[in-house]
């Protein structure tokens, strides 16, 4: 019913359950949600991988030499 992970979830849409479990669900996940609501929520990691841009640019570049495409260049 639930996919155990960092983060638990349901493993499908809860109209798709048996009328049985999803009267479960449905009385257990605002409990379960009331006791998330009362942790101090994580930091979130926002900022830009560089590394991840300068594949990208190279990956433009390389297009553009490659298949004689201006554009791609000026992208990279």
């Amino acid at each position: 019913m639930l996919r155990l992970g960092s983060v638990l979830r349901l493993a499908q849409p809860i109209e798709r359950y048996v009328a049985q479990d999803r009267q479960l669900l449905e009385r257990a996940l605002p409990a379960l949600y009331a006791e998330r609501a009362r942790r101090i929520a994580p930091g979130r990691d926002d900022k830009v991988i560089t590394a991840w841009n300068g594949i990208m640019a190279s990956a433009f570049a390389q297009a553009g030499l490659g298949l004689g495409q201006p554009r791609y260049i000026e992208a990279a």
